[in-house]
């Protein structure tokens, strides 16, 4: 019987929850994530092809192409990139 319960407050819960802490504050228009060079996020980066690293080597080193704000392809032009990081070596 109480395990019955348990599933029913859950049921009724967990829907409320995440209705309400995912509403966007409309007091603040602002968003908190905005993205740039600024931030605190850092980021490590192995490429691999197909499982196996790939090695960056002096004459050519690895390179992270990076495009902020957008879910879209930017093209093969690096003038339409925002920042590009060229790996260690």
């Amino acid at each position: 019987m109480k395990i019955g319960l348990v599933k029913t407050m859950l049921l009724a819960v967990v829907p409320l929850t995440i209705f309400f802490t995912c509403c966007k504050d409309k007091n603040n228009p602002t968003p908190e994530c905005v993205a740039g060079t600024g931030g605190a996020v850092a980021f490590v980066m192995k490429p691999q092809h197909h499982g196996k690293e790939i090695q960056s080597v002096p004459s050519y080193p690895d390179s992270a192409w990076i495009k902020f704000n957008t879910s879209d392809f930017p093209g093969d032009n690096p003038a339409l990139y925002d920042l590009i990081v060229v790996g260690q070596t």
